[in-house]
């Protein structure tokens, strides 16, 4: 159960960035008044943890230097509140697919190393609850991948979370790539691709811990699940919950209410 409120965190996520992420991600912002002793305590923290990050680095290359996909990725399309999240979550009861855990999206440089200390501390300490609309958070929960690559290099859209004020410019470079320089959008490749082996790694590893332990201790047999004719059903579904969906409305008014306090502070 988490202490504490999204209101009251001491940091933000970028205290899982690698250091060099967040020195070019916050490079010549402002820093409204209020928030000064949350960003120093996110700096101290993003850098201390950061001299653990060439571990991973390592572990990385002796594992998974020449990883190969099996499968291509699935990817849920949707504008926010449309019901991405609930999609999300019900395929991620299908041992079939792997995701993004809260988890990894917060520390990806700390995956294949220091990942039971530093999950049950978060854990400890994060809400169990999102603030914009009440679902359930905890570590091991199926995340959105954009918050991990936004902790592993400083050009992802969803900076605009830490700078809301440039969201627009954010939208044009990281989100649409129209603005996007070569070096930058290769940046992202390989943020992306790395993010993703480490992942599938660790969520096999996993699945197969909890398979051996269902097998061995309650005699549980697997079988392998079509799910052709689910996706049948709910994909539809998708474009119709965009059509009429109010809670599309109160995402943005809440946007806007933190977009314009931060405004009101530079």
């Amino acid at each position: 159960m988490g202490l504490l409120e999204f209101s009251k965190l001491p940091v933000n996520t970028l205290v899982g960035a690698d250091w060099k992420t967040f020195k070019e991600m916050t490079r010549g912002q402002e820093i409204a008044p209020d928030k000064r002793t949350k960003y120093y305590l996110t700096k101290s923290v993003c850098r201390l943890l950061s001299l653990l990050a060439p571990i991973q680095d390592r572990r990385f290359e002796e594992k998974l230097g020449a990883y190969e996909f099996d499968h291509d990725p699935v990817f849920i399309l949707g504008h926010w509140r449309s019901g991405t999240t609930f999609v999300h979550n019900i395929f991620a009861q299908d041992d079939n697919f792997c995701y993004t855990t809260t988890y990894q999206t917060v520390f990806p440089h700390l995956m294949m190393f220091g990942q039971p200390f530093f999950k049950k501390t978060m854990g400890w300490l994060m809400p169990n609850k999102r603030p914009t609309d009440n679902m359930e958070l905890a570590p091991d929960l199926p995340q959105e991948e954009e918050f991990a690559l936004s902790n592993m290099m400083p050009y992802s859209f969803y900076d605009f979370w830490f700078f809301p004020q440039k969201w627009q410019e954010y939208c044009d470079k990281y989100l649409t790539f129209e603005n996007i320089t070569k070096e930058e959008l290769q940046v992202f490749k390989e943020a992306a691709a790395l993010s993703t082996e480490v992942e599938l790694v660790e969520w096999d590893k996993s699945i197969k811990e909890a398979k051996q332990i269902a097998a061995h201790d309650m005699g549980v047999t697997f079988i392998e699940t079509d799910v052709e004719a689910f996706k049948a059903k709910v994909l539809p579904l998708h474009q119709k919950m965009l059509e009429n969906n109010p809670k599309i409305r109160d995402f943005y008014q809440y946007i806007q209410t933190v977009n314009d306090s931060r405004k009101g502070d530079h």
